[in-house]
């Protein structure tokens, strides 16, 4: 299903210390429109209609006055909701990922419902963040932006998300016309320090929070 090169289509892109993190999606079908951006209580969301899907992006600042905000760290964050038009077979691929031409370490970090990476330097840290298999299953469970047929596809162990050196990558399940797939990721970049783990913090924020915050719930 996956096995043909993808068109990659860039909605985001963000400069960080490290790099410029980008955040779009791949898909095999052409887009037909882009509508937006338009304002959202606290971002800005993009519509991108294709043959068989609409693809929903909101683009955001993670909301002020949590913790890690007394840290250094910036911290920003998109909410993809993807409606399936049709019920034909057509890939499509979302990532989050920094792009960079510096010398900088990565590895994972991951958490509890947290699938996340990390990347730094001697002087900055940078973590990219989604939730993990086992709360996309709870989710399923619920109908919440997750079908529920598909819930037993994915548990602690098993995601639609895929963890790569540089980023987050995820393939949207097949979906029947009419289901929803929701999902977001998080960025959050500061000064590095060994007791601080503010970044880390900032990107492990539950998708009912966020979408309380931009006013789409």
């Amino acid at each position: 299903m996956y096995k043909k090169q993808l068109n990659t289509i860039i909605l985001h892109r963000f400069p960080t210390p490290l790099g410029t993190v980008s955040c779009g999606f791949k898909a095999d079908s052409a887009v037909v429109e882009v509508l937006g951006p338009y304002n959202q209580p606290n971002g800005y969301c993009t519509l991108t209609i294709m043959p068989n899907y609409k693809v929903e992006s909101i683009n955001f600042k993670l909301p002020a006055g949590d913790d890690y905000k007394e840290h250094n760290t910036a911290s920003h964050g998109w909410l993809w909701r993807i409606e399936k038009l049709t019920d034909v077979v057509d890939p499509v691929e979302l990532y989050c990922k920094i792009s960079t031409q510096r010398k900088i370490n990565y590895g994972a970090a991951c958490g509890e419902a947290l699938d996340a990476i990390e990347a730094y330097d001697d002087e900055w840290s940078l973590n990219i963040g989604t939730e993990d298999g086992e709360a996309m299953r709870n989710r399923g469970m619920n109908s919440d932006g997750m079908p529920e047929r598909l819930k037993d596809q994915l548990d602690f162990h098993k995601s639609f998300t895929i963890l790569k050196r540089t980023g987050l990558y995820t393939k949207v399940p097949h979906l029947n016309k009419g289901e929803h797939f929701h999902i977001h990721y998080l960025m959050a970049y500061g000064k590095r320090s060994a007791e601080d783990i503010s970044t880390w913090l900032a990107v492990d924020t539950p998708k009912r929070k966020l979408e309380n915050w931009v006013g789409v719930w």
